[in-house]
């Protein structure tokens, strides 16, 4: 038995009522992936699932399911190249549903460097906190390409990021888009940009937060702030004194994948 299984079963039968209903899953410490191509997780009920450091190029999809109880979902340091979101098939009519996740959570993602995008995120209406970065290699965080091929043509349909609070996005080279047209954050609070050379609109129009409704925008290099391009003056006018210069961060090699990881779910 592997020592992640054993140790799981041990602390399911020392109280199987208090733990029969609630899963914490961790990509076990596996020293050969190479015939490893897919990884799914099956359970339904999901609190947390982190881990899978260090899997090799081999491993390129991770199916995770809709209908489980996700608080928190923490990849660091993989090398899949997609996520992929359960399908289920509806037993009214035999289609296949809309997938969604149903709880409040964070997710955190830092040094993945083959994905190219999380489209996959437009089935969280109920994230709260998103943190991504040092992923080398990530174009845009929802590419309306992608998301139209996911949702089978029903991307124009779904808004995401509805019960967003928090967006950190962080040492991402590539990165130029988030979405590919301005949305509504009601509950948003903070975003916080710190070296995306590259990302120079972001997902807001001047009326996609609340009068009332204080939003910091926090960014690490003034040169950024004097290249945004804004979706028209009004929304200049809204967001633009609400942007912020922070101090200046250390180095990328200064901080490691798991500091990064740390900060955000700290």
């Amino acid at each position: 038995m592997h020592d992640v299984v054993r140790e799981m079963a041990i602390w399911i039968a020392s109280d199987p009522e208090k733990h029969k209903e609630i899963w914490i899953v961790q990509a076990p410490k596996v020293k050969n992936w190479r015939d490893v191509r897919k990884i799914s997780c099956i359970c339904r009920n999901i609190e947390n699932i982190s881990g899978f450091r260090g899997l090799k190029e081999s491993v390129r999809v991770l199916t995770l399911p809709t209908t489980c109880d996700l608080r928190r979902l923490t990849l660091e340091g993989c090398r899949m190249g997609e996520i992929k979101i359960e399908r289920t098939i509806s037993s009214l009519n035999n289609s296949p549903t809309i997938p969604c996740f149903s709880n409040r959570y964070g997710i955190y993602i830092g040094g993945c460097n083959h994905l190219k995008d999380l489209a996959w995120l437009v089935f969280a209406p109920n994230l709260v906190d998103l943190k991504v970065g040092s992923s080398n290699q990530l174009d845009d965080i929802i590419n309306e390409e992608k998301a139209t091929s996911v949702t089978g043509g029903h991307a124009g349909s779904i808004v995401p990021f509805q019960k967003l609070r928090r967006l950190w996005l962080s040492h991402l080279p590539m990165l130029k888009s988030i979405y590919w047209s301005p949305l509504p954050f009601p509950c948003i609070n903070k975003i916080i940009i710190e070296d995306c050379p590259k990302l120079r609109k972001l997902p807001l129009g001047s009326e996609s937060v609340v009068s009332n409704q204080e939003l910091i925008i926090e960014y690490d290099e003034e040169e950024w702030i004097k290249e945004v391009a804004w979706e028209d003056e009004a929304t200049q006018l809204r967001f633009l004194p609400s942007c912020k210069l922070q101090a200046r961060p250390p180095p990328l090699g200064a901080t490691s994948t798991s500091t990064f990881i740390a900060t955000a779910i700290g």
